[in-house]
């Protein structure tokens, strides 16, 4: 119930799902997400809980859900995006944009993926190499 904080842990007890014995082959944590993203985790095995006595640590990823706006918090399962990846420096001026984007969704595609707008490199024209994150390309000006 607590606001999420990346630096605060906190101590989790083991749920033994048997009545006996409880095993390690057993045992599990329980733990509701409401975010999600990449969380860090460690562990020590002297019963404390001093960051200090750390004997193992990781990290787990929750996976993202998507709720359909217009419906009743319907959660839109991952297998119906369809998703394309176009490459904005083939685009050509924002005004041509829209027209371009079309054939996209006239193909049924429900998502689009652009590559940075930023400025590029000079040297190699990379999608993914940007020389000033704070500027736009000048090929969207027209």
């Amino acid at each position: 119930n607590d606001e999420f904080q990346r630096l605060n842990y906190k101590e989790l007890k083991w749920i033994c799902p048997s009545n006996g014995k409880c095993d390690d082959s057993n045992r599990y944590i329980y733990i509701q997400f409401k975010k999600s993203g990449t969380f860090h985790y460690y562990f020590t095995i002297d019963g404390t809980t001093y960051k200090e006595n750390i004997n193992g640590e990781g990290y787990f990823q929750i996976e993202p859900y998507l709720v359909l706006n217009d419906s009743n918090n319907e959660i839109l399962e991952e297998d119906c995006i369809t998703c394309q990846t176009v490459l904005s420096k083939c685009l050509g001026p924002l005004s041509e944009w829209l027209s371009r984007l079309e054939v996209t969704y006239h193909s049924g595609y429900n998502m689009i993926h652009l590559t940075p707008i930023q400025l590029l490199s000079n040297i190699s024209n990379s999608s993914y190499a940007i020389k000033d994150h704070h500027k736009l390309n000048s090929i969207f000006n027209g």
